[in-house]
């Protein structure tokens, strides 16, 4: 070692040719350890890459399922609130329309205490095509129907009494006039009308 400083003393610069072989040992370790301490520490580091990738890995695919389940609850939001929405919209329509078929029957109990069976029956009509199955309108439609065939009836009646009334003071006139053939003639329709006719079979 001696001999090796005073060389580099001398000349100025290691001189490999004079180097101890306890120095060139300490060398050869000193060079095996680095190169062991390089590969180790590029060990650590692929094994920090790999790390980091695999965080960052696992990392996009946990903000994938945030974002997955951020989205899902924004669809039930959505939809729970197109339900409401319908709801709220159904419930309106259905006051609106228990208003009107309330409104319409009101209209047709009184036209139908006024015995306007036939304005009633419309109106009662009307709030049917509401409630088609309510048993009240149902029911107040077929006395409407009953009522009004019993108001042609009377009509259809009082039509008749009128006629023959006619027809028999026609006839009397005729009689009277000592038109034969036409009072014979009238009489005999009287009788077609009413078989039963006194005045007419006398």
């Amino acid at each position: 070692v001696r001999i090796y400083s005073q060389q580099y003393v001398q000349n100025g610069f290691w001189d490999d040719k004079f180097k101890p072989t306890t120095v060139k040992g300490a060398e050869e370790l000193t060079a095996a350890e680095s190169k062991r301490l390089a590969e180790e520490k590029l060990k650590q580091q692929e094994i920090e890459t790999e790390r980091l990738k695999a965080k960052e890995a696992a990392d996009k695919e946990k903000k994938k399922l945030a974002e997955q389940k951020a989205a899902e609850e924004e669809k039930k939001k959505q939809i729970a609130e197109a339900n409401k929405i319908k709801e709220q919209e159904e419930k309106r329509r259905k006051e609106e329309i228990d208003k009107k078929f309330g409104d319409l029957v009101n209209k047709a109990d009184r036209e139908f205490s006024s015995a306007n069976f036939q304005q009633a029956l419309n109106l009662f009509n009307e709030a049917l095509k509401l409630r088609n199955a309510d048993a009240y309108v149902n029911s107040k439609i077929s006395d409407c129907k009953n009522n009004l065939e019993k108001e042609r009836n009377e009509r259809r009646k009082q039509d008749e009494q009128k006629y023959i009334q006619n027809v028999t003071r026609e006839a009397g006139d005729a009689f009277n006039a000592g038109k034969l053939k036409d009072a014979r003639k009238k009489y005999a329709t009287l009788l077609s009308k009413d078989a039963n006719n006194t005045e007419a079979s006398n």
